[in-house]
């Protein structure tokens, strides 16, 4: 979730010409699309993987009644509340950076806070991810009611003959993967911030969201992800590479191949690496990880914000990413550690510390 303050510091700074983020700073640079391509192409599946993990926890351990009731509290009630909340001030960011970047006159933050349209949300924003996750809760616990059962006992042993072993793991993610962009004939998904769900993003989270699942139900070879796990992010590494360099020269099956060994290779590569060299007790993580959430909500018109008034500033296009980005994280965390950590916010998106 944290790594969504890297996407959103650079992506003004990125000197890509695709028009699904219509914002360029006047300074801008092939590092930054790199990065932002790079981040993209793993942050939301290993997201929704471990979403899937831990959803499992809840519905084995507690129930599949409170697994929906943990979801609607931890999901939907923030999502629904900071949707509202959070509107004014991301339109009036887009708005101010859209008008700079032009060089153009922006609206002044009265008049903008003064219309109607300014606080109804016509999109889900960078919420997304939270609307996507609630639906697919919702989707398991129905299919649990209807069958009595997730998944069937042969799946689960496909599933972990499979899974710990790290070549036949990489080539089962990839082959899903793969089959999903094939079926909905799309070289990748990115994020779709309309009410109405996509279905083919949908399907492919849904993928991950259920191998986070299995994994949790057979979670004694979870370990497992520690094997190779330098090796599978190199090759992720090397696809990503490749992508990049002949992606003009590459066909639908193509680019639908290599998203996908670049996508699995990357996604399950760096849970292994962070399994090796991180799981271990360490109260600095713990509390940055308590805090993501809200830096998630918080940081993405900050970012804009940033950006925007740095736009006509003499210094270098990385300079300036960078003060957006430690900006950005400073304000996030200054404001989660004095307004919203021991506070009725934080129980809100985090829930009571035990």
């Amino acid at each position: 979730m944290s790594l969504g303050i890297v996407i959103h510091s650079a992506i003004n700074y990125s000197s890509s010409d695709d028009m699904t983020w219509p914002l360029r700073a006047r300074d801008t640079s092939n590092v930054f699309f790199f990065l932002v391509e790079f981040l993209h192409a793993f942050r939301m599946p290993v997201f929704f993987l471990i979403a899937g993990f831990f959803g499992a926890f809840l519905f084995i351990n507690k129930s599949p009644e409170q697994m929906l009731k943990n979801r609607f509290r931890r999901i939907l009630l923030p999502f629904l509340v900071f949707l509202f909340v959070l509107r004014p001030f991301l339109s009036f960011s887009f708005k101010y950076c859209s008008a700079i970047f032009d060089g153009e006159t922006p609206v002044t933050f009265t008049k903008h806070f003064s219309t109607l349209e300014s606080y109804i949300p016509y999109n889900l924003s960078h919420l997304w991810f939270l609307y996507y996750l609630f639906i697919i809760s919702v989707l398991v616990y129905l299919f649990s009611k209807l069958t009595n059962h997730i998944f069937t006992p042969f799946l689960e042993v496909f599933f972990e003959r499979t899974f710990k072993n790290p070549v036949y793991r990489l080539l089962t993610l990839t082959s899903l993967s793969f089959s999903i962009l094939f079926l909905f004939e799309a070289k990748s998904f990115e994020t779709s911030v309309r009410w109405l769900p996509d279905l083919g993003i949908l399907a492919y989270f849904l993928a991950f969201y259920i191998t986070g699942w299995l994994l949790y139900k057979k979670k004694e070879i979870v370990h497992t992800l520690k094997y190779f796990d330098l090796a599978i992010t190199i090759i992720g590494v090397i696809a990503f590479w490749l992508k990049i360099s002949y992606n003009n020269q590459m066909n639908l099956i193509s680019l639908q191949i290599i998203n996908s060994i670049i996508t699995c290779s990357l996604s399950i590569g760096i849970i292994g690496l962070f399994l090796r060299f991180f799981d271990i007790p360490n109260k600095h993580i713990t509390y940055f990880v308590n805090s993501a959430y809200w830096i998630y909500l918080i940081h993405f018109f900050i970012a804009l914000l940033l950006s925007g008034l740095l736009n006509d500033v003499l210094i270098s296009v990385y300079i300036k990413f960078l003060i957006v980005l430690l900006g950005t994280t400073t304000i996030c965390l200054t404001s989660y550690h004095f307004f919203v950590r021991k506070t009725f916010i934080g129980v809100f998106l985090n829930g009571k510390k035990t």
